[in-house]
């Protein structure tokens, strides 16, 4: 294996972990439960990874807090591994976004 080879490896598990510890800290902090999605898009070579936050189910219903999708390959992330990392941070920041819009929303049946 080449010097290349290595650092690329080494690059590639970093980030998946890194988008690993992401969504397991969001998880943690908030008491959601995260799922994850790739398929094939219509164009060729194109992948669309679908992350979506869930509240703990009631009565086995599942209650969506946020959704984020991106497509690769894309022109900000060199490899699947960074354009899963990429895709952690602005699901963090889309899941923080929406928590935080449902806690300060007011409630329409306050006098």
């Amino acid at each position: 294996m080449s010097r290349k080879q290595e650092v690329q490896s080494g690059a590639d598990e970093s980030f998946v972990r890194a988008f690993y510890d992401a969504l397991a800290d969001l998880e943690i902090g908030n008491d959601l439960y995260t799922s994850m999605e790739i398929t094939r898009t219509r164009r060729k070579g194109v992948l669309l990874v679908k992350i979506t936050a869930y509240l703990e189910p009631v009565e086995g219903y599942k209650r969506p807090v946020a959704t984020y999708s991106v497509e690769y390959p894309n022109a900000t992330a060199s490899t699947l591994s960074a354009a899963l990392y990429q895709a952690s941070v602005r699901f963090c920041k889309v899941v923080d976004d929406a928590l935080l819009e449902t806690h300060t929303k007011p409630d329409k049946r306050a006098p």
